[in-house]
């Protein structure tokens, strides 16, 4: 038996021009997805037990990368 496992990294820009850092959200699950609305960019995971959606505005997105891989359970 195989379990599907998905990730999702976004870094953006936080703060303003003169105290500017980057912050980075990872978050994995076995459904994970995003979407663009207006100006924001929506990234989602959805499990049994567990649902997040976090938005960021697109002007500060540096990095976003998405993986899946599936995972064969030990016996």
């Amino acid at each position: 038996m195989t379990t599907k496992k998905q990730s999702i990294k976004i870094r953006y820009m936080k703060g303003n021009a003169q105290n500017s850092e980057y912050e980075e959200k990872v978050l994995v699950g076995s459904k994970i997805g995003y979407r663009v609305e207006g100006n924001m960019l929506i990234v989602w995971k959805s499990d049994l037990d567990e649902s997040v959606t976090y938005g960021v505005p697109i002007a500060d997105v540096i990095f976003m990368e998405q993986t899946s891989s599936r995972i064969k359970a030990q016996q």
